[in-house]
């Protein structure tokens, strides 16, 4: 009898997760580990041939199980426990701290940045030219990385890409040394690859603010607003850290206009933070709502500066504080920008460019020198 009742539940079960697969919603994407989810595979003569129809329901039925994410942590745990240490290129570090690997960059990919930079000032002898690259974690608390982890080298590659950029027509900040001396601060989130918004607000009171002291000082307020963030690399890695990260903004205390465009959303904006967004999965998003291939900010600063930001993410936290010492302000994302740069650098009378970017996306990807080839 035993035998028949140990049969009947196990057909249950299998017919309950059957049931359960034709009808839950089939999600598009999954926000944990942040990359797009096998949907019901098309019918393909030739693909049925060579075997990726087949492995197309494989990946199906992996990426819509049921209880898929519950499932994710739970053999994280489990790997975990028994010493592993690096999920989908996530290391999980000493107290509580989540870190990108990070490849060493090789003297080719550092020279090619540089020629592109060289190049660029060359060609625009009239344009301030500024370079600011953000090292990732690891340089910051190489004291909580696993023992075996090797360094990927980012203050040596730094060192030899500041020598070799250093001229009159070139700044190249110094990003380590004035990052070390806020350290306490919390610079980093512990579980995504990010900086701060106190981390980009020490960056911009060493440079920009510091360079325009002159003009006078605006003070800020900052607010905190959202304290449950799990980032990217705890998404990615399936470990979520004890304490979650807070995302912060800084608003000015006096009132300051401006206009945010881009042909990438409806309409013009007013703000350059999304409040949907403090709520949403990616709290870190409250800064301009995504990143779009180009922004274009109109400010009321009588000052006749115009900027380009050419940049990644990390730059998206770092653009409010620029808004009230330049009329505009261009942003632009090599990654996804496919329009002619330099039609846009003389239609837009651009006499400043700043080059923001994480260590890791600036080096690791042709993105940026890619941008004059297109």
């Amino acid at each position: 009898m035993s035998k028949y009742r140990f049969s009947i539940v196990a057909l249950l079960v299998i017919v309950g997760m059957l049931t359960m697969y034709i009808v839950k919603e089939k999600p598009l994407v999954s926000s944990q580990e942040q990359r797009p989810l096998q949907q019901v595979p098309e019918w393909n003569k030739e693909a049925f041939k060579n075997g990726d129809y087949q492995h197309e329901w494989e990946q199906f039925a992996q990426d819509q199980m049921p209880f898929r994410a519950s499932l994710f942590k739970a053999k994280t745990k489990v790997e975990y426990g028994l010493g592993k240490r690096v999920f989908d290129d996530v290391i999980i570090g000493k107290k509580d701290m989540l870190f990108s690997v990070v490849k060493p960059v090789s003297k080719a990919q550092r020279e090619a940045k540089e020629k592109a930079i060289k190049t660029l000032s060359k060609k625009h002898p009239e344009i301030k030219l500024e370079v600011m690259i953000i090292p990732t974690k690891e340089v910051m608390y190489p004291d909580r990385l696993p023992l075996f982890y090797q360094s990927s080298s980012q203050a040596e590659t730094l060192k030899l890409f500041q020598k070799e950029m250093k001229s009159k027509k070139i700044k190249v900040d110094d990003t380590i040394k004035i990052l070390q001396s806020h350290i306490e601060d919390g610079i980093y989130y512990r579980s995504d690859h990010h900086w701060t918004t106190d981390a980009s607000y020490a960056m911009f009171q060493a440079t920009h603010e510091k360079r325009f002291a002159k003009e006078g000082k605006w003070e800020y307020q900052k607010y905190v607003v959202s304290d449950d963030f799990d980032g990217s690399q705890a998404k990615r890695s399936g470990y979520y850290t004890h304490q979650k990260d807070e995302v912060s903004v800084y608003l000015l205390k006096e009132d300051f206009d401006y206009i945010v465009k881009s042909d990438y959303f409806d309409g013009l904006k007013t703000s350059v933070y999304d409040a949907s967004k403090a709520s949403s999965s990616n709290p870190y998003e409250v800064f301009f709502g995504n990143n779009y291939p180009r922004i274009d900010i109109t400010t009321e600063c009588e000052k006749d500066r115009h900027l380009l930001v050419i940049k990644d993410s990390y730059a998206n936290c770092y653009v409010p504080f620029l808004l009230p010492y330049y009329h505009s302000i261009t942003m632009v994302d090599p990654r996804y920008y496919q329009e002619d740069i330099e039609k846009l650098i003389d239609e837009e009378g651009i006499d400043e460019i700043l080059i923001l970017y994480n260590y890791q996306t600036f080096f690791e990807f042709d993105a940026f020198e890619s941008l004059w080839a297109k």
